[in-house]
């Protein structure tokens, strides 16, 4: 059986931030996974080249609301 947990190492240490999934005695392998950004959507990346060519509309926060609200 193979679980993955998120935890951090800091210090030295490795904290778990959840419970195993068993009490007994296991061995286990532990990943170092180092933090990057994430990588915009296709959609994102879209909107940030259309705002460079200046070919975008500003819209308010209100006016996103009420359009995701009318979904």
């Amino acid at each position: 059986m193979y679980t993955t947990i998120n935890g951090i190492y800091d210090n030295g240490k490795v904290t778990l931030e959840e419970l195993p999934p068993t009490e007994k005695r296991m061995k286990v392998l532990v990943t170092f996974v180092e933090e990057t950004e994430p990588m915009p959507n296709k959609l994102t990346v879209a909107a940030l080249q259309a705002a460079e060519q200046g070919d975008f509309e500003a819209v308010t926060l209100g006016d996103l609301k009420r359009q995701w609200d009318s979904l």
